[in-house]
């Protein structure tokens, strides 16, 4: 194995840069987790979105009106499902 010089002003380039590409991905790796974790929607965030209740939601739920994903006793819905029942209820 060969032994290789680094001049220190070079080696605190390399680590300055390294530490650049570093705050990049932590950065963009949190953006897609927010992004993902924003894709559903709690039953208060539909609430207001849709400015009803708690019981008219759970409604839409009994009649198909309006997919969800349940999680123990939470419930989840996605942006475009909301959208996708006031644009199919339209007049």
């Amino acid at each position: 194995m060969g032994v290789i010089n680094v001049d220190t002003r070079q080696l605190t380039d390399l680590a300055s840069k390294i530490g650049v590409l570093n705050n990049q991905v932590k950065s963009l790796k949190t953006s897609t987790e927010e992004k993902r974790l924003k894709a559903w929607l709690d039953i208060q965030e539909v609430c207001l979105t849709l400015n009803v209740s708690v019981r008219t939601i759970q409604s839409y739920r009994d009649k198909g009106m309006l997919p969800y994903s349940q999680v123990g006793t939470k419930f989840f819905y996605k942006p475009e499902d909301v959208e996708f029942l006031v644009l199919k209820n339209r007049k």
